[in-house]
This record gives C-alpha cells, sequence and structure tokens, in this order.
C-alpha cells in the first residue's frame, strides 16, 4: 500500500509547494518579514528532511521488519508537523508589520 500511494502523496507535496510558492510571490514583500511565514517555511523543510530520514529507518524493503516504534515516532512527528504548519499559515494573515 505505501508503494501504491506514494506517487500520490509526491504529487500533492508538489502540488502544495507550487500554490504556495506564487501564493510567496504574491505578496513577497509582506511575507518575507513575517515571522509566521519564516516559521512555516522551517517546518516544511523540516517535513522534506523527516520524510527523507524515516523513509529509511521505517519503510524497509518487502519481508524485513519494521521496528513499531519507529513508525509510530515517524508517525506522531508527521502530524505535529502538519498541524504545526498549518497553524503557522493561518497565524500569517494575523501578523501586522510594524
Amino acid at each position: 500500500m505505501i508503494e501504491r500511494f506514494r506517487p500520490w502523496k509526491q504529487l500533492g507535496f508538489v502540488v502544495m509547494v507550487g500554490c504556495g510558492s506564487l501564493l510567496a510571490a504574491s505578496k513577497a514583500a509582506e511575507y518575507f518579514v513575517n515571522p509566521f511565514f519564516q516559521i512555516k517555511m522551517a517546518l516544511l523543510g523540516a517535513i522534506g528532511v523527516h520524510g527523507t530520514y524515516f523513509r529509511r529507518r521505517v519503510y524497509r524493503p518487502a519481508g524485513a521488519a519494521i521496528s513499531a516504534g519507529n513508525a509510530r515516532a515517524a508517525a506522531v512527528l508527521s502530524l505535529a508537523l502538519w498541524v504545526a504548519v498549518a497553524t503557522m499559515g493561518r497565524w500569517i494573515a494575523y501578523y501586522d508589520a510594524p
């Protein structure tokens, strides 16, 4: 199932980054000084690192044992990172630059 849905996950990430880049470029001067935007970008970078790291640690070749602890840690961290990205995205609108 992991291999079946991986292309859809990757496509979703590419679409999200593409649309987000266009949106950020529309008000670049406002967004780049916004601390919530900066945190969101850092979190998206952390998601990329998380995906790369845990893909090697959690997803093993067919027949290899998968550590439940590693899988659980990957899931919890992934959920926390995505919730934080969504939260920072909402807070971008409420920041007024001095």
